[in-house]
C-alpha cells in the first residue's frame, strides 16, 4: 500500500491499504497499535478516493477501542479524531458534528496538565486550533473563530516565523473574521503586519509583498480609508518603477489616478 501511495492516491490504495487490514487482523498474536495504524491508512485512502463515509465507517469503530484503551485523553486518541472530523465534514451535512469534534479536542488539549511551563507552542493545539477556526468560519461564525486563530497565529509565529505562508494565511483569515464582527482596526493592523512581514523578508519588490499590500489597499478602500489607500498605491507604483520599464507601469499609475479621485471625493 504505501509502495502505491508513493505513485498516486487512487482506487487502488484503498485495496491495498484494506488488505493490509485483512492481513495483520489475521496474523496469530497480531499487533494491535498495527492494525489500527493499518485502519486510519485505510480511512484516509477512501478520504483521498472522495469517500469519506466509508473514512467514516473505518475510522470510528476502532477509534472506539483505541480511546478505551488509552483514554479519550491520550493524543494518539485526539489525533485520530482530528481525521475523524475531518472526514465528517467533507462527508456534508455533518459539520456541527465536525466542529463539536473539534472543540472537544482543543478543549482536551488546553486542559493537559503541564509538569512544567511549555518553552514551545503546543503544535497539536494550534494546528487543531486552525482547523476549528476554518470550520467556524465556514459556518458564518466568525466572532467564535477569532479566539481559536489569535491562538494559532501566535503559535505558527513563534515557530515557523512572521513571513512564512501559513502564518499569513492566518493572518489574513483572522483580519477577515474581525472584518465581518465590525472591527475594522485590528483587520487593518493584520493586513499592514501582513506587508511588514513579507516587505522585511522579501523586499518592497517582491510580487508577495506587493500581493499583500494589494490586499490592505482593498481592506482600506471598503472601510473608505481612501488616503490610506491611496499611501499605500503610491508604494506599489514606486516598488513597480524600481523592477520594471515604463510600459508595464500604466495599469499602477492608473490605478493610483482613481484612488487620488476617491480621496478627493471623501473630503467633499
Amino acid at each position: 500500500a504505501y509502495e502505491i501511495k508513493e505513485c498516486d492516491w487512487s482506487s487502488d490504495v484503498c485495496s491495498s491499504d484494506l488488505e493490509c487490514v485483512l492481513l495483520i487482523r489475521d496474523l496469530p498474536g497480531f499487533d494491535e497499535s498495527l492494525l489500527f495504524a493499518a485502519h486510519v491508512n485505510l480511512a484516509m485512502a477512501y478520504q483521498a478516493c472522495g469517500e469519506p463515509t466509508r473514512a467514516i465507517e473505518t475510522l470510528e469503530p476502532p477509534l472506539v477501542g483505541k480511546s478505551a484503551t488509552l483514554g479519550a485523553n491520550h493524543r494518539e486518541v485526539l489525533q485520530a479524531r482530528n481525521l475523524l472530523a475531518g472526514f465528517y465534514w467533507d462527508a456534508g451535512g455533518q459539520g456541527q458534528k465536525a466542529i463539536d469534534i473539534m472543540q472537544d479536542i482543543v478543549e482536551k488539549l488546553q486542559s493537559e496538565p503541564q509538569e512544567k511551563p511549555r518553552q514551545e507552542p503546543d503544535m497539536q493545539l494550534v494546528m487543531a486550533s486552525d482547523k476549528l477556526a476554518s470550520m467556524l468560519a465556514q459556518s458564518s461564525q466568525p466572532a467564535a473563530a477569532q479566539p481559536h486563530w489569535e491562538r494559532a497565529l501566535q503559535g505558527f509565529s513563534k515557530t515557523l516565523g512572521r513571513a512564512h505562508p501559513r502564518t499569513q494565511r492566518i493572518r489574513k483569515q483572522l483580519g477577515t473574521a474581525y472584518s465581518l464582527t465590525g472591527n475594522n482596526d485590528r483587520t487593518v493592523a493584520l493586513f499592514e503586519e501582513n506587508v511588514e512581514s513579507l516587505a522585511e523578508k522579501l523586499g518592497p519588490q517582491h510580487e508577495d509583498t506587493v500581493r499583500a499590500r494589494m490586499a490592505l489597499i482593498n481592506t482600506c478602500r471598503r472601510i473608505a480609508d481612501y488616503d490610506r489607500a491611496l499611501e499605500e498605491q503610491q508604494k506599489i507604483l514606486a516598488a513597480m518603477q524600481a523592477k520594471h520599464p515604463p510600459k508595464h507601469r500604466m495599469r499602477s499609475e492608473e490605478h493610483t489616478s482613481e484612488l487620488q479621485s476617491h480621496s478627493f471625493i471623501s473630503y467633499a
